[in-house]
């Protein structure tokens, strides 16, 4: 994605947070970082290591919920 598309979307990324590998990060509505799926199999929940699959639901029915997704 393209520099000036994050700041059209309202995200700001700094050059700090550019990185070379491959993590999947889903952020609610108002850019907190609620989900991060880590290329060597670890998941993070609000930057906590999920012990067990209840911490991962929760955190991705958060993630739909702040998305508008859910109810």
């Amino acid at each position: 994605m393209a520099e000036n598309e994050n700041e059209e979307a309202g995200m700001e990324i700094n050059d700090e947070e550019i990185t070379e590998d491959t993590d999947i990060v889903f952020y609610s509505n108002d850019a907190e970082e609620i989900l991060r799926l880590c290329d060597n199999g670890d998941i993070h929940v609000h930057g906590n290591l999920a012990e067990n699959d209840k911490d991962v639901v929760e955190g991705l029915r958060e993630f739909l919920k702040k998305a508008g997704y859910i109810g």
